[in-house]
C-alpha cells in the first residue's frame, strides 16, 4: 500500500513539474526543473516491472546495511534526537518484514539476485552479526551522543541503545539472513545477467537510455564499445 501511494505521488509531481512554464524561470531553475522532471521519468519508467523493483540486494547496498550506514550520519547532539533514533529502531524489525515480504514476492516473479551477490551478502550480514554490540555500526551513535547531553544522562541512554540493538536490531538481521539463506539463495541464479529474467532485456535497454541519455541500444552502445 505504501508503495502504491508512493508511485501515485510520484506521478502527481511529474504531471505538476510538467506543467510550470520553464520560459518564466531562470537559467538556473530551468535547469533544476529539468532534472527534477528527469528522475521522476526514470522512477516512473520503473514501475513498468514489478519484478525488477523487488531488486533490493546489491553488493553495494540494501536491506543488509542500509540501515547500518544511516547510523553515520544520525544526529545525536541532543536527547530528542536520540529518541528518534531509538523510535526508528524500535521500527525497525517491522521495516526489515516489509522488505524480506517484497523480496519474496520477487521469488514468486522469477526475480532474485545472482548466487555471487547473495553469498557476499550473506558475509556482510554475519559480520554485523558478528560484532559485539559496542562494536557494531549501531552503536556508533551512541559513542558520539553531544557534549549538551549531561554525563549521567549520557550514560543511561547508551545502556538502553545497547538494549535497542540487542533487542530491535540484531534479531531482525538474523531473520533477514535466515531468508536469505533458506530462501532467497536456493532460487538464486548461477547467472545474474539481465537476459536471463523476464522482461530483463526489456530493464537492461531501460537502464542503458537512463545511466546513457541516449537513444541508442546497448548493442550500438557495445558496438561503440568494440570501435574505440
Amino acid at each position: 500500500e505504501a508503495q502504491a501511494a508512493a508511485d501515485q505521488r510520484t506521478r502527481e509531481w511529474l504531471a505538476e513539474a510538467k506543467a510550470i512554464p520553464a520560459d518564466r524561470l531562470s537559467p538556473t531553475d530551468r535547469v533544476s526543473l529539468d532534472m527534477f522532471i528527469g528522475a521522476r521519468e526514470r522512477e516512473v519508467a520503473t514501475m513498468a516491472f514489478p519484478g525488477w523493483r523487488t531488486m533490493l540486494m546489491g553488493v553495494l547496498g540494501g536491506p543488509q546495511s542500509n540501515f547500518a550506514d544511516l547510523m553515520l550520519p544520525t544526529p545525536v547532539a541532543t536527547a530528542a534526537q536520540v529518541e528518534q533514533l531509538f523510535a526508528r529502531m524500535g521500527a525497525y524489525p517491522r521495516q526489515m518484514q516489509h522488505q524480506i515480504e517484497r523480496m519474496r514476492s520477487g521469488i514468486a516473479l522469477g526475480w532474485v539476485p545472482g548466487r555471487d551477490v547473495l553469498e557476499r551478502v550473506l558475509r556482510q550480514i554475519d559480520v554485523q552479526l558478528a560484532s559485539r554490540t559496542e562494536g557494531s555500526p549501531y552503536y556508533g551513535p551512541f559513542k558520539r551522543l553531544g557534549s549538551a547531553i549531561p554525563a549521567d544522562e549520557r550514560t543511561a541512554l547508551q545502556a538502553r541503545g545497547r538494549a535497542a540493538i540487542e533487542r530491535d536490531v540484531v534479531p531482525a538481521l538474523r531473520r533477514l539472513r535466515a531468508f536469505v539463506a533458506d530462501e532467497y539463495l536456493p532460487k538464486a541464479p548461477a547467472n545474474g545477467a539481465l537476459a536471463g529474467y523476464p522482461d530483463g532485456r526489456a530493464v537492461y535497454e531501460m537502464l542503458v537510455r537512463q545511466q546513457t541519455t541516449t537513444s541508442l541500444s546497448a548493442q550500438q552502445i557495445h558496438a561503440i564499445g568494440q570501435r574505440e
